[in-house]
């Protein structure tokens, strides 16, 4: 269903951009609602290519350009739970050691709070440092990018043409400035049974923090990119 909710939202953008350079029989200019632009864009169209790991890329549709440059983007909801990164193995790549650094410091903390192993724990978020966003914002060929712009908007995509000029109902931001704001690594479930393991590590030797689950068998955390956090989550500082 997520996955079906972003391809609208994709497909939307294609279908927009196809259809006003069609109409203009040429070049349109896209404007976005942060006052944003991209002038003589040609085509839109889905990004094809897989990640070194083989999960998916971070971009997600190709702007072009009449002078046939590529402008990767990767496309955002307004409440997307993940907003960089390629999951672990884009994290990997693009920091190694921010991973790791968080993993460790989670679990002290929890520690430090008093949870014992089969306690329910609460997410925890790592703010993380000005160059390892951008870096993980931006991230490099092996994660299916780099990434030029982050669109974010809503998953039903409107549009207003007037002649070459074509305004969407979404924002437009480079990865440097998109990580002037507050970006998180988060520690999440992946079944909602899941409970604390202190001694747990997975395959990288890394602590796995949640244990398995009783219903599924699952065991581990995800970790996610996120933009924002509860009023009272559980926060770290990810010096990087």
């Amino acid at each position: 269903m997520a996955g079906a909710k972003f391809e609208r939202q994709e497909t939307g953008l294609v279908d927009a951009i196809t259809s006003a350079v069609k109409k203009a029989d040429g070049p349109v200019n896209l404007k976005f609602v942060n006052g944003a632009s991209l002038p003589s864009i040609v085509k839109c169209y889905k990004f094809m290519g897989r990640t070194v790991s083989g999960s998916e890329p971070l971009t997600d549709i190709v702007f072009e350009d009449i002078n046939g440059n590529r402008h990767n983007i990767s496309c955002k909801g307004t409440q997307s739970a993940s907003v960089a990164g390629g999951g672990v193995s884009g994290i990997t790549e693009l920091q190694p050691e921010l991973l790791p650094t968080f993993l460790k410091e989670a679990l002290k903390k929890y520690k430090l709070l008093g949870y014992k192993k089969g306690d329910k724990i609460p997410d925890m978020y790592g703010e993380i440092g000005t160059t390892a966003k951008i870096s993980l914002l931006e991230g490099n060929v092996a994660t299916g990018g780099p990434i030029h712009f982050i669109y974010t908007g809503p998953m039903t995509v409107t549009s207003t043409q007037v002649g070459a000029d074509l305004s969407l109902n979404g924002n437009l931001a480079s990865p440097s400035d998109f990580a002037k704001k507050t970006l998180y690594l988060r520690i999440r479930k992946r079944r909602v049974d899941q409970t604390f393991d202190p001694s747990m590590t997975d395959r990288n030797g890394l602590p796995s923090i949640m244990g398995k689950s009783p219903s599924k068998g699952d065991a581990n955390r995800r970790i996610v990119v996120a933009k924002s956090i509860p009023a009272n989550a559980l926060k770290i500082r990810v010096n990087r």
